[in-house]
């Protein structure tokens, strides 16, 4: 065996093929496969990182088999289906795996191995930080979830703006009469001449103060005036969209993983006795990788477990 993870056994031949696998994935991005210590082969490297992430793919797969987590078949196509389209000769996939002595199903494995690391580590996270903190985290980040297409009036004095205020509120105005005092009263040079529209964009492009105020608003109101670094605003509402909580909750949980799904992982390494066979190395508990045996130093940083980057990637 090459590597036993708690009662789950990893033979030589899976790190043989995984290796193989990363050597073809290097070769296309002209990068090595792992790093050879002083005395070491590109070979043994290239099996010692073949043997981690086949590794770190077992504990991230344990945890999804106890807890009914399962990949939509159609995510590990369409990763396929991505990284085929981004080779320089398109069709060509096939062809090169079968040159390799590879075929697409180890690619499939690979990529299935990536997206189910990345699920596990979501679940993980999720369960160790809370609904709470995610939603917390959700507010904190509102201004860049928040797409707004508005107008603006920008002048001089806080006088001048009580005054575009007054004007634009009035009960018969309209949002043709705030594009007109734009086009008349308004110092941005950018915007005045189209009726102080700014386009479309995230509000927390917008200096704090102009971002914060667009964010609150609805379409079709208006801001009290708002003082920035380049004067007094005051912005009108056209359209606003704001990414949901569901729809954001994924991306807040990869922020969050670099902390909290390490420490998971570390602890199941501890918990499972993880053990490799000493012709590959030893798998350092810290570091997450199989180390060489004749290196003393720890090749690289802790990182997040490769079996959980979510896409194919090139070692």
């Amino acid at each position: 065996m090459a590597a036993t993870v708690g009662d789950v056994d990893i033979t030589h031949a899976e790190v043989a093929t995984r290796a193989d696998l990363f050597t073809f994935l290097a070769d296309l991005s002209q990068q090595p496969c792992g790093a050879p210590v002083e005395g070491e082969t590109i070979e043994a490297a290239c099996a010692r990182f073949a043997l981690g992430n086949l590794v770190q793919a077992e504990v991230t797969g344990g945890y999804a088999r106890a807890n009914g987590i399962e990949l939509d078949p159609q995510s590990v196509g369409d990763a396929i289906a991505g990284f085929e389209s981004s080779l320089p000769t398109p069709g060509g996939l096939e062809r090169q795996l079968e040159a390799a002595g590879l075929a697409r199903v180890d690619l499939e494995d690979l990529a299935s191995d990536a997206l189910l690391g990345q699920e596990v580590a979501n679940a993980v996270t999720e369960e160790r930080v809370g609904e709470d903190v995610l939603r917390r985290e959700y507010d904190a980040r509102l201004l860049q979830l928040t797409t707004v297409r508005v107008l603006h009036i920008l002048v001089e004095t806080e006088s001048q703006a009580n005054g575009a205020y007054v004007q634009v509120t009035a009960p018969d105005a309209t949002e043709g009469t705030f594009m007109d005092l734009a086009r008349e009263v308004s110092i941005d040079p950018g915007s005045a001449e189209q009726g102080g529209a700014l386009g479309s964009g995230v509000a927390s492009q917008y200096v704090p103060e102009f971002g914060e105020a667009a964010a609150a608003l609805e379409p079709g109101e208006i801001s009290r005036p708002v003082q920035s670094e380049f004067g007094w605003h005051v912005i009108r509402m056209v359209e606003k969209q704001v990414t949901p909580f569901s729809e954001a909750k994924d991306g807040i949980l990869r922020e969050l993983a670099g902390t909290e799904f390490l420490g998971w992982f570390k602890e199941q390494v501890r918990e499972l006795d993880v053990k490799v066979n000493p012709r590959y190395g030893r798998f350092d508990p810290q570091t997450l990788q199989v180390e060489a045996v004749r290196s003393t130093d720890p090749q690289g940083d802790a990182a997040a477990p490769t079996g959980g980057t979510g896409t194919i990637q090139p070692p």
